[in-house]
């Protein structure tokens, strides 16, 4: 049936195309031919053909499609390419053993396609199961080139089989790249050199078995790898120097090639790598630490060589070559050891290095006091050198640094640096010369100054045939010798430091003796070399008279000795003692009188009534000592002596009604009173008078006529009123002006006012005046704040704008007032000002409160004061005591004297005994409560002077006094005899420490002998401080006068420096939110505002800064118990106008103390950089600057070269106001040089720079 519907289909496309072949021109076609249709007997490649079509036009082209499920040829597996001839032999892989497949043909000419008839067949059932391609496997990438194929056995069938593979570069496996038939095997290697790199490639395996039957698996792909290539090499990177000697090589993995990649490392010494210095084991891992070190400063070159797993063959790569050089050593200073001592100007430096050092110089550096030598000695090409140009008597520091010299290195210029150590070079001794005879008993030994010692050490010995020999036999030790010191020459009065009351000196006639000099540098000792001298022989000096014992009735005694020798160029040292008892030594360091003369007598008026001591010092043309005559004494009969008057005189105006008159006297007095008369013409009716006075000075007790011109003249009565007195003649008169009746002006409380809060309860009350007045003393009135004023003073007739208040009661609130005084009326009283005194003052001590910081006082049996913190209740005592020379490490157990004050309301001690003039004392007062003193408040002073010393003092403007112009005239008197003064030096100050930079000095030379001074151009609202001296010509001058300090009036425009009002004093307060308070010494202008600053160190470094405050006290919060602060404070207008600081204020917290959260200061709102202060500066300044947020802040400064100096600071700040201080140096710790520097700030997007001059 099948048949005939294929012919009759097969007839109607004959008709049909032969019908419309006049109309379609397509080819006519006939049957399939083979396989024929329903063929059950096909294999899996058949050969298909067909009967050539008739073309209608052009020639005929064939395609051949197969479909795997019907005749419809909607699941086509095979379409042929487009052939001319009419049979086609279907490659394997397509069909699968025993099922059914449609095919048909397509020809097609110009006309267009024409369809053959399809035909069916079926293959062959498969009789046994055929092998399965397993590797690679299907569609596998990085297949080896030489892959070894794989596959699965055939079954099922008749053994044996065979296996015919054949590899194609087509997915239509048309072109073949490799076969292999008749297999034993289900596996096959490919040969080398068959397949390319990275290579897709498909492959079929076809079974046999003996049957014999067939058929071919189905068709697998794969892609081949590419060709190993070797990674990039990494670290050292390629000319890389300062490499380490044991570096670790990277590299980046390798590609390609068939993985695992085993790597391995070589490393030459030659760019031809023929010398091979290190091969590593073969790795996995890319990178590789070399353990073995490498050579110094040597270059390398190194590679990697890769392999890869690939097999039969495996593949092997080697990568670029790399170089490095390895870092240069570092030099290690030998010798000499650090603290060597060189016997000569040219010690022997040497160092070592590892090698390499071919091409290697060492740069040499030397230099004195510096611990960073940077001063280049020498270059050499060795290990070792000689420094030049060295000095003597010097500390050196010296390095090396290792430097490569080639410019065909890769590490030309390459440096390294040793470290740092020094030598000594020697201390030369200058006199006496070594071996020289004939020196002073009381000899001068002068060497040559070091530049690096803190102190030296002098030794004299009898023996110094060796160290040790001189060590055994020294016989005098001067210790502590201050540095900068080059000559010591040593008196009878020398005290061996070594052994405390011995006295070497004079060292023996005609005597060999040995000296040594030691340089001390901290706790090291250089010594010098030991020199050796022979003292003169010894000369015989008799004092002849007067005799031992002796009484001189004479004004002018003729003082005569004799030498058993000639004269010569000796000369003598005529000495005189008054005393009761000898001299000792060191009193005899201190005469009454002395003169040096070439004669063998000298006449001296002596005091009457006085035992004197007296002999004469021997000397040298150098004045050096040769030898001391025996002591002698004598008694002089008593009498009065003349008289001069010292102050006021020549017209002087005075400002006080009482003023006080001094003198001074010819020569030495004992037994004196002083009378005095003052009258209003030179000389008449006395209209004052004082008698018996017995000081030379006297303060007039009632007040003298104001506006006048008086004068005054003074005697002394020798014994008076016993049977040997004498009276002496009235001294000439002098004339002075009182002031005048003094202006009343109202007083305006300055501090502490508008119920501040004080931590002490002994507080200082500040006022100041309104207008300029003179001749005027103050009366203040305190009372409790709820007891009203009585109009009685509390303190009457104060001459300083200022009066310390005491014993007020811890807790309690105050309120004051004040009234001028001329002597005759008073003024109104100011207006009323109130304070709190701190409820937490708890503990009861004292505080020491005059004199302090070492003034000068003349009294040889002065009073010291204190006041009391707290209450009494509980105290038994109070305990004074003190110390001369130097301070007391533990006043409980170290002190020269103690006293004690057993009346709880005496708040002063006055010295029972005469005190030694010229001799600073140390005194502290400290309270007892029956079991234990309170700490100890410590004071100082210099007892200056004598019965017949001078002292300046100073008469205005002091106490604090306001002037009200900007030019000021100073006046001061001397007390004593002006014999000798050549001038005065004045020295004022708008800075309480006489800072330098803020120190004008007038030199004596230019103020001569007048005892006034004219300032002119000083700063409004300015505080300045002055004192004087005497000048007797060349470097001998007189102490200075205590310290007086005026304000110059700010007017309406002018800043004005503040005066600290507390707490201050070191005083303890107990609380964390103390309220800090200052006062102005002059009224402030209406916009005033004041910048405080608080730090927790003396120098204010990183202090905090509260700006824009209205009122003169501020309350600052979260303190932190038990520690010190310090604090100042300045004004400013509201023209941006500054004053100087204040003083620097220091307080204490105590233990216990509740803090009640941080202080939150006044946020700046702009940015803002200050000028430094102060500029010029030396030898630190501080630069204030204010961020409105939050910035990262760098402050550098930079020389007028643009280079950098130092980094300040490079850090975020919060908002607020902060200053740094610049000390000077550079980035490395070094001192700059003198002149102009530029500091910039910035801050975030700001900028700014300003200019500043440091001054040396």
């Amino acid at each position: 049936m099948r048949k005939n519907h294929l012919l009759l289909f097969t007839l109607v496309a004959l008709l049909f195309a032969f019908s419309t072949s006049e109309l379609t021109a397509q080819p006519v076609v006939g049957l399939l031919s083979a396989p024929a249709d329903l063929d059950a007997t096909q294999n899996q490649t058949p050969n298909f053909t067909w009967p050539a079509a008739i073309p209608s036009l052009g020639l005929v082209n064939y395609v051949l499609e197969i479909d795997d499920t019907d005749a419809t040829f909607g699941s086509i597996i095979y379409t042929s390419a487009s052939q001319a001839g009419t049979s086609l032999n279907l490659p394997a892989g397509f069909l699968s053993p025993g099922a059914t497949y449609f095919w048909r043909v397509t020809a097609t000419d110009d006309n267009g396609p024409s369809l053959y008839a399809p035909f069916s067949f079926t293959t062959l059932a498969a009789t046994f199961t055929l092998a399965v391609p397993t590797f690679p496997a299907d569609a596998a990438l990085g297949v080896s080139k030489t892959v070894l194929l794989d596959w699965s056995d055939a079954v099922a069938g008749t053994a044996p089989y065979t296996y015919d593979v054949e590899i194609f570069s087509d997915a239509g496996l048309t072109t073949s790249v490799y076969s292999a038939a008749a297999l034993g095997v289900s596996q096959e290697q490919v040969p080398a050199a068959t397949l390319s790199p990275s290579t897709q490639y498909w492959w079929v395996v076809k079974s046999y078995d003996a049957s014999p039957a067939d058929g071919y698996s189905s068709v697998f792909k794969f892609t081949t790898a590419a060709d190993l290539a070797t990674g990039l090499l990494l670290t050292p990177a390629n000319s890389a120097t300062l490499q380490p000697l044991s570096p670790t090589f990277t590299w980046n993995a390798a590609t390609g090639g068939i993985g695992a990649y085993s790597y391995v490392v070589k490393i030459y010494s030659d760019a031809l790598l023929t010398t091979l210095v290190h091969t590593s084991a073969s790795q996995a891992g890319t990178s590789y630490n070399l353990l073995a070190p490498l050579d110094y400063n040597s270059q390398y070159y190194w590679i990697v060589e890769t392999t890869d797993s690939d097999a039969p063959t495996a593949s092997t790569v080697t990568s670029a070559t790399f170089t490095f050089v390895t870092l240069l050593d570092t030099p290690l200073l030998s010798g000499p050891a650090d603290g060597f001592i060189s016997p000569d100007l040219t010690p022997n430096l040497t160092w070592t290095m590892n090698p390499s050092t071919s091409s290697v110089q060492y740069d040499v550096y030397v230099e004195a006091n510096n611990p960073a030598p940077a001063l280049l000695n020498g270059t050499v090409a060795t290990l070792n050198y000689s420094p030049v140009a060295l000095t003597a008597a010097t500390k050196y520091f010296w390095k090396v640094t290792a430097r490569v010299n080639d410019v065909l290195k890769l590490n030309n210029t390459e440096s390294k640096t040793s470290g740092t150590r020094y030598f000594y070079t020697g201390l030369p001794l200058l006199t006496p010369y070594n071996g020289l005879t004939g020196v002073a008993v009381e000899p001068t030994f002068t060497w040559t100054d070091a530049s690096f010692e803190s102190e030296y050490e002098l030794r004299v010995s009898t023996s110094g045939a060796s160290q040790v020999a001189f060590d055994a036999n020294v016989i005098y030790t001067d210790l502590a010798i201050p540095a900068n010191t080059t000559s010591m020459t040593y008196y009878d009065y020398t005290e061996d430091d070594a052994n405390p009351g011995s006295f070497p000196f004079p060292l023996n006639n005609n005597t060999t003796y040995y000296w040594q000099v030691v340089a001390k540098d901290g706790v090291t000792s250089v010594p010098s070399v030991i020199w050796h001298f022979t003292t003169i022989p010894a000369v015989t000096i008799n004092p002849n008279w007067p005799s031992n014992g002796a009484l001189v009735y004479t004004d002018n005694t003729m003082f005569t000795w004799s030498i058993n020798q000639a004269v010569g160029t000796m000369q003598f040292k005529f000495q005189v003692k008054a005393s009761l008892v000898p001299p000792t030594e060191l009193e005899w360091s201190t005469p009454d009188f002395q003169v040096t003369t070439s004669n063998l007598f000298y006449s001296w008026a002596p005091t009457g009534g006085t035992k004197y001591y007296w002999r004469v010092v021997l000397l040298n043309a150098g004045n050096e000592v040769l030898g001391y005559s025996p002591v002698r004494y004598f008694t002089t009969s008593g009498g009065a002596v003349s008289v001069n008057p010292s102050y006021p005189i020549g017209g002087y105006l005075v400002y006080e009604s009482k003023p006080t008159f001094y003198w001074y006297i010819g020569g030495v007095g004992t037994s004196l009173t002083y009378d005095l008369e003052v009258s209003l013409t030179n000389f008449g009716a006395a209209v004052y008078s004082a008698t018996n006075i017995n000081a030379l000075y006297h303060t007039a007790i009632s007040n003298l006529n104001p506006g006048l011109t008086h004068w005054w003249r003074v005697r002394s009565v020798y014994k008076r009123g016993t049977p040997e007195e004498q009276i002496g003649a009235w001294s000439i008169a002098s004339s002075f002006k009182t002031n005048g009746t003094g202006t009343l002006v109202q007083p305006i409380n300055s501090y502490p006012t508008g119920s501040v809060t004080v931590y002490t309860t002994a507080p200082y009350l500040y006022w100041y005046l309104s207008a300029s007045s003179s001749g005027l003393v103050f009366d203040v009135e305190i009372q409790p704040l709820a007891t009203p004023f009585t109009g009685i003073p509390t303190y009457n007739d104060v001459a300083d704008l200022f009066v310390q208040a005491s014993g007020l009661t811890p807790g309690a609130s105050y309120h004051w007032r004040v009234r001028s005084d001329n002597g005759s009326s008073t003024s109104a009283w100011s207006a009323t000002s109130s304070f709190v005194v701190d409820g937490g003052i708890g503990t009861s001590y004292p505080v020491a409160s005059w004199p302090v910081g070492n003034p000068t006082v003349y009294d040889a049996m002065p009073s010291v004061y204190w006041y009391v913190e707290g209450g009494t209740l509980g105290l038994t005592k109070y305990t004074v005591r003190w110390k001369s020379g130097s301070n007391s490490a533990n006043w409980n157990i170290t002190y020269d004297g103690s006293a004690d004050v057993n009346d709880l309301n005496q708040t002063f001690y006055t010295f029972a005994a005469p005190l030694n003039y010229g001799t600073t004392y140390y005194w502290a007062v400290a309270s007892y409560d029956g079991s234990s003193y309170s700490a100890w408040s410590e004071g100082s002073f210099t007892l200056a002077g004598g019965p017949s010393s001078g002292l300046v003092a100073l008469t205005y403007p002091i106490g604090g006094a306001t002037v009200y112009s900007s030019n000021v005239d100073l006046y001061w008197y001397w007390t004593g005899s002006t014999a000798g003064i050549q001038g005065f030096e004045v020295v004022y100050s708008n800075s309480d420490v006489f800072f330098p930079l803020a120190t004008t000095t007038i030199a004596a030379n230019v103020q001569g002998t007048n005892t006034f001074a004219s300032l002119t151009g000083l700063t409004p609202g300015a505080t300045y401080f002055w004192k004087v001296r005497a000048w007797y010509g060349g470097a001998s001058y007189s102490s200075f006068s205590a310290i007086e300090e005026f304000t110059i009036d700010a007017g309406p425009s002018f800043a004005i420096q503040p005066r600290i009002g507390g707490p201050a004093n070191n005083l303890t307060v107990n609380t964390s939110s103390p309220v800090l308070s200052w006062m102005t010494p002059s009224a402030p202008s209406a916009n005033l505002a004041y910048e405080l600053e608080v730090a927790d160190n003396a120098k204010m470094e990183n202090s905090v800064t509260y700006s824009g405050l209205n009122s003169p006290s501020y309350k600052v919060k979260g303190l932190e118990e038990n520690k010190e602060y310090f604090w100042r404070v300045r004004s400013k207008t509201d023209a941006d106008k500054y004053s100087n600081y204040s003083g620097v204020a220091k307080f204490k917290t105590g233990s216990g103390i509740t803090a009640i959260g941080e202080e939150t200061a006044v946020l700046p709102t702009d940015f803002r950089v200050e000028q430094n202060y102060p500029n010029p500066f030396n030898p630190s300044t501080t630069i204030k600057y204010a961020l409105p947020v939050e910035a990262l802040v760098t402050v550098r400064i930079y020389n007028m070269l643009g280079q950098e100096v130092k980094t300040l600071l490079n850090n975020n700040k919060p908002a607020g106001s902060y200053s740094v201080i610049w000390n000077g140096d550079d980035n490395f710790g070094n001192k700059v040089s003198s002149g102009a520097y530029i500091y910039t700030v910035k801050a975030g997007e700001f900028f700014t720079n300003k200019k500043m001059l440091l001054i040396k």
